[in-house]
């Protein structure tokens, strides 16, 4: 009888105990104009077995150019609206896919999104209007939050990959020119 009154008493309060599940990307914070970033678009469940999820991907367009959608790795099954590369520079990307038997993991991958940096300062990526049901039979709203990724994209130093190969050329050529010189030397004061 006391387990029963214990389980009546704490019944409303159960829903306290439950976790949203939350939208994230995965990133690094500081990223080098001209070098692309990829950008995983993960969901934590919270705890939630969930199987259906769509929402809209935000970016600056005067920042960063979507130069590939990937989702080999996603875990959605059935894509609904499938989140596809577009000709369009609307810095959004809508998405909305099925899991058919359900995902209750702590963390799973729904997309990676692969970024050129256009121009330096901060930008935000960011999800709007996220849907996120439960595996339940009846659809039921997950609670969810969304974690927006800040970046700051710099110019980078003067050492980049591009510079270092023209360096190395330099280099190469300026070793090339010395031993030319010092052989054509040699056979001059030293003739064979």
């Amino acid at each position: 009888m006391k387990k029963l009154f214990l389980i009546i008493l704490l019944l409303p309060l159960m829903p306290a105990f439950t976790q949203a599940a939350t939208l994230g990307f995965v990133a690094p914070s500081q990223v080098v104009m001209g070098e692309e970033i990829e950008v995983e678009v993960t969901i934590a469940t919270g705890g939630e077995n969930i199987n259906a999820l769509e929402g809209k991907i935000i970016w600056p367009t005067d920042k960063l150019e979507l130069v590939k959608v990937d989702d080999v790795f996603s875990i959605v099954g059935l894509w609904l609206k499938e989140p596809k590369l577009s000709i369009t520079t609307s810095g959004s990307l809508a998405f909305a896919g099925l899991i058919p038997s359900g995902y209750s993991e702590p963390t799973g991958q729904i997309l990676t999104l692969v970024f050129l940096p256009r121009t330096s300062g901060q930008a935000q990526v960011r999800a709007e209007n996220i849907s996120v049901l439960k595996n339940d039979g009846l659809g039921t709203p997950v609670s969810t939050t969304v974690n927006e990724l800040d970046l700051e994209i710099t110019e980078g130093g003067a050492f980049n990959q591009h510079w270092l190969y023209i360096l190395f050329s330099i280099v190469a050529i300026i070793i090339s020119i010395f031993i030319w010189w010092v052989f054509h030397r040699r056979k001059k004061y030293f003739p064979v």
